[in-house]
């Protein structure tokens, strides 16, 4: 997922291309705008890799997709990308750590890996 980010999405905020001043103007963003938004994506993309951050990572992922799924409604794009990509971030995080699934979904409480090691030796 954040190799996707940062390779698919982000790396076109970086390179220069023949439409991208074209493609952003109509989103309303200009070319120093959308290379700061470059970094805050592969910052956010990072950050989400990191196991004790991914929680965090993947929320403010959520929140940057939502900016992109309003930047598109706005102008009147399609818009359901971002929203997929939003739940696949969230789909992977679980995957990475249940205790998500069990946060969304009640479940049992799952200890974290290093509450197993202690109680195993209590």
């Amino acid at each position: 997922m954040a190799a996707f980010l940062v390779f698919a999405t982000a790396s076109g905020k970086f390179t220069d291309w023949d439409a991208k001043a074209e493609m952003f103007g109509h989103l309303g963003w200009n070319d120093s705008l959308i290379f700061k938004i470059g970094i805050v994506e592969v910052a956010l993309a990072v950050l989400y890799l990191i196991p004790r951050a991914g929680f965090i990572g993947a929320t403010l992922l959520t929140a940057y997709l939502g900016e992109a799924t309003a930047t598109h409604v706005r102008v009147g794009d399609p818009f359901f990308f971002a929203i997929i990509i939003a739940r696949v971030v969230w789909i992977a995080l679980g995957l990475r750590d249940p205790r998500v699934f069990q946060l969304a979904y009640h479940a049992q409480p799952i200890p974290a890996p290093n509450e197993e090691k202690s109680q195993m030796g209590t």
